[in-house]
């Protein structure tokens, strides 16, 4: 399935740091460092969870060093999406964000699966901004809009947008 992950402010608003989808790893930091999670999980779509120990990981990680090295990469991925995020939030104007944001959300179909308030969520910035942006993507013909779908039809078009400064 889909799951959401977000901060949650002292005020209760949600902020959402990333979508992760079937076969990925969610609460790594707080295995390796025993702290708590500073971040929240919601399912989006029914999901399948496995739940492995601290003990257990750690004994399957001795058994299978491929495995911790696999578990590194995932880290390290997470950290440079952290990283773009703060790029982009601190220095890319709403329409780009949002056409990078769909890029790195886009599935092996050339599908994105979530609504205008999440990608606002994600982008930071309102429905109605995502909506306008959307529209202008899809009179451009970079993407179609379904309902709680976005179909990317030019990618390379919308990947020199998301890139292009302004």
């Amino acid at each position: 399935g889909r799951v959401r992950i977000f901060l949650i402010s002292d005020e209760g608003s949600e902020k959402t740091v990333t979508v992760r989808e079937s076969g990925c790893i969610l609460g790594e930091a707080a295995f390796l460092d025993g702290e708590p999670r500073t971040t929240s999980a919601r399912a989006l779509t029914n999901c399948e969870l496995v739940r492995i120990g601290q003990i257990e990981l750690t004994a399957l990680f001795r058994r299978e060093p491929t495995l911790a090295l696999q578990m590194l990469r995932f880290l390290a991925k997470t950290v440079r999406m952290l990283s773009n995020q703060l790029d982009t939030m601190s220095f890319l104007p709403a329409d780009r964000r949002i056409a990078g944001i769909l890029l790195s959300l886009v599935n092996s179909q050339h599908a994105v699966h979530t609504s205008q308030e999440e990608l606002g969520n994600l982008a930071g910035v309102t429905r109605v901004t995502v909506n306008r942006v959307l529209h202008f993507f899809s009179q451009k013909h970079w993407i179609s809009l379904q309902y709680r779908c976005i179909r990317i039809t030019d990618s390379d078009a919308l990947a020199e947008f998301a890139q292009t400064q302004t």
